[in-house]
């Protein structure tokens, strides 16, 4: 299963209730609204999206749209 960017834009913007604007780059570092909430908002949006899990240790991992759309291939591959 690939997701395209424009796919998880529209999951930040459902987790952040917020009109946010991603790409590759995008960080939690970059993106003021990507805060402890949300990203908690995110990972609960992400699982109800792609029906399937993160652990404790993917959801720590998780600090970048790269690093996020890395994970997701890695599982849907697995």
């Amino acid at each position: 299963m690939a997701i395209t960017i424009e796919q998880l834009q529209e999951i930040f913007r459902n987790a952040f209730s917020s009109d946010v604007s991603i790409n590759s780059e995008t960080s939690k570092e970059n993106l003021p609204e990507w805060d402890s909430i949300n990203h908690l908002n995110l990972i609960v949006e992400l699982e109800d999206q792609l029906n399937f899990q993160f652990t404790p240790e993917e959801i720590e991992s998780i600090k970048s749209v790269h690093i996020l759309l890395d994970l997701i291939q890695k599982k849907a591959n697995a």
